[in-house]
């Protein structure tokens, strides 16, 4: 058995010997083997050359080589190499913007010219050029947010965008007819890349001014004679677009209406009507208004004046002013007018019917200072609309039957005017906590004139409050200063009108310590509670002096009565000088009030009993 097992274990041994040999002795780089633990890297004679093929994505910057510590045979990646996902050495997005994103992005607006204004469902191309570094971009992430919604401004070839490699976002965008008229913000926000934590922005702030007033063209010439067809058709239009909406057209002759008609605009915006003038017409200056609003609250007015002769006459007046008219007016201003009007041999004309006819429609009669000169004064209203203004100066004399007329056209811009802000509260420089500052101002043209109607504002210390008017030009408001209002600051109040003429004023004060009303106010729950105490102790205590008087003095009655009762027994029974029915009728008055006392004195004892 043992000679068994022992030839087992020497079979098993000779079988072993020769792998243990070579592990021992012959496993070293160069043995002609690539054994474990050796590679490309470690053993290049064994296991050959470290190589192979790299991705085709990543074939640019990478190859095939051992690593740092020529231990593994591995895909590497080359540095300063465009397209490692690295922004190393001198890239930037310009010149690698596969690893680098910009530093900074621009954007260049195209479209729309936001200095002109836009009506009401408007169609607006807005399209805007966005570059990082001076390369451009396309794959941005763009929204451009209006107060009628929010759009999404893309770069991808489709309409309205035109190449989808440009850089150019473009979208088409509809002015909300809900959307007021004036200055709406509008706010552009583009990130890029679109995905990705790490991510660049930028963004830019535009006005889209909303005018809801359309244009309004009349084909009516500058002058007709009597029994002329006269043309009052026209057409309504703003930038580019044509109209279609009801209209109310009149025709004035100076005096009063003459023609009223309700006409509709053509899908072209022209509207046609004609008035068939006669002889017993009145000749001189008339004027065709029109009016309307469409579906999209878009307004349209306007006006025009000309002039009316009789047949067989000529204008040839002529209407030269005397004096300069400036180029621009403030609201408010005065504009002096001396007119020349001479006839056609150049001779000064006396007598004429002179009359300027304003922007508003208001007829001013000039007055004659001498044969040919006469002389008004027209004051521009504070309501009166900014921008490019006309007034006319008509000049008529007739004589035999016959008139001759003239005219001159005033061209002016109107400017809005400064609301003087005078500060009449805070009139002191110190103030404490718990002082009503009372905010007041007086508000003026720069011609004198008083304020009647505007919003007025006063921001103290971060807050604003609001002034009401309290009579002609004086605006005021309450305002209690607190204890967060302590120290050195500015208020600074801003006056608004109904025609956005505005003004503004400020003032400085200083808020220390506190006052008596302040310290009540603060301690108000303290002092009602300490009131309420002492009117308690207070009815307390009168409640038990007059208890103690009334006592005494019921006590004091008592004993008067019971000596009156003992003089009368006295008198009746000893002396005999009082007779029995006096006795009798003494005697139950004095026991009565008795009585009475003695019941009050119960009382009194009983309520004090309860008290304790």
């Amino acid at each position: 058995m043992v000679k068994r097992e022992f030839l087992l274990a020497f079979l098993v041994v000779s079988l072993l010997a020769p792998a243990l040999l070579v592990t021992a002795d012959d496993v070293s780089c160069g043995n002609g083997r690539c054994d474990a633990g050796e590679n490309a890297c470690t053993c290049a004679a064994d296991c050959g050359i470290c190589g192979g093929d790299v991705p085709e994505a990543i074939k640019k910057c990478a190859y095939y080589g051992c690593n740092d510590d020529s231990t593994i045979c591995q895909v590497n990646t080359k540095t300063n190499c465009c397209g490692n996902l690295i922004c190393e050495g001198e890239e930037d997005y310009a010149s690698c913007a596969v690893d680098c994103l910009p530093k900074s992005l621009s954007l260049e607006l195209i479209e729309p010219d936001f200095s002109k204004s836009f009506f009401r469902a408007e169609e607006t191309l807005f399209k805007v050029k966005i570059t990082g570094d001076g390369k451009k971009l396309l794959a941005a992430n763009v929204d451009l947010t209006a107060p009628f919604g929010k759009f999404k401004v893309l770069n991808n070839g489709k309409y309205p965008d035109e190449d989808s490699s440009d850089g150019i976002y473009t979208i088409i965008f509809v002015v909300d007819d809900s959307v007021d008229a004036g200055n709406n913000p509008l706010h552009l926000e583009v990130e890029f890349p679109k995905t990705g934590d790490n991510r660049v922005t930028q963004d830019a702030n535009y006005v889209l001014k909303v005018d809801p007033n359309l244009d309004v063209a009349f084909n009516t010439t500058e002058s007709y004679t009597l029994g002329d067809v006269i043309d009052l058709g026209g057409t309504i239009s703003k930038n580019g677009s044509k109209f279609s909406l009801p209209l109310n057209l009149r025709l004035f002759d100076g005096r009063s209406t003459i023609y009223d008609k309700n006409i509709v605009s053509g899908e072209n915006g022209a509207f046609v009507a004609n008035y068939h003038s006669s002889l017993i017409d009145r000749n001189g200056m008339w004027k065709v208004s029109i009016e309307g609003i469409d579906a999209n609250r878009n307004t349209a007015s306007g006006e025009k004046e000309f002039t009316v002769i009789i047949p067989g006459t000529e204008e040839f007046f002529t209407v030269e002013l005397l004096t300069a008219i400036e180029d621009s007016y403030e609201r408010g201003a005065d504009i002096s007018i001396i007119a020349v009007v001479k006839d056609s041999g150049e001779e000064d004309v006396e007598g004429a019917e002179v009359k300027l006819f304003s922007p508003l429609n208001e007829t001013i009669e000039l007055v004659q200072l001498k044969p040919g000169q006469y002389s008004g004064t027209y004051h521009i209203p504070f309501g009166m609309p900014v921008g490019a203004q006309r007034m006319v100066i008509s000049a008529s004399k007739g004589a035999e039957g016959s008139s001759v007329s003239g005219s001159t056209d005033i061209e002016f811009e109107v400017n809005k005017t400064e609301i003087i802000v005078e500060v009449v509260e805070p009139s002191e420089r110190h103030y404490q906590a718990g002082n009503d500052l009372a905010p007041a101002v007086f508000l003026s043209y720069a011609n004198g004139e008083w304020v009647v109607d505007a919003t007025v504002t006063v921001l103290i210390n971060n807050k604003e409050v609001e002034l009401t008017p309290s009579k002609t030009g004086f605006f005021e408001a309450e305002y209690i200063l607190q204890e967060k209002d302590m120290g050195r600051f500015r208020i600074s109040f801003k006056a608004e009108d109904a025609f956005e003429n505005m003004g503004s004023a400020e003032a400085d004060i200083e808020v220390s310590g506190f006052s008596l009303a302040h310290i009540v106010q603060e301690n108000l729950g303290t002092i009602l509670i300490t009131i309420a105490v002492l009117a308690i102790v207070s009815f307390a205590a009168r409640s038990f002096y007059m208890r103690m008087t009334e006592k005494a003095r019921l006590e004091k009655r008592k004993k008067q009565l019971t000596a009156l009762e003992t003089e009368l027994q006295k008198k009746h029974f000893e002396q005999g000088i009082v007779k029995n029915d006096e006795f009798a009728e003494l005697t139950e008055k004095y026991e009565s009030e008795l009585y009475n006392i003695n019941e009050r004195l119960k009382e009194l004892k009983k309520s004090a009993t309860k008290k304790k």
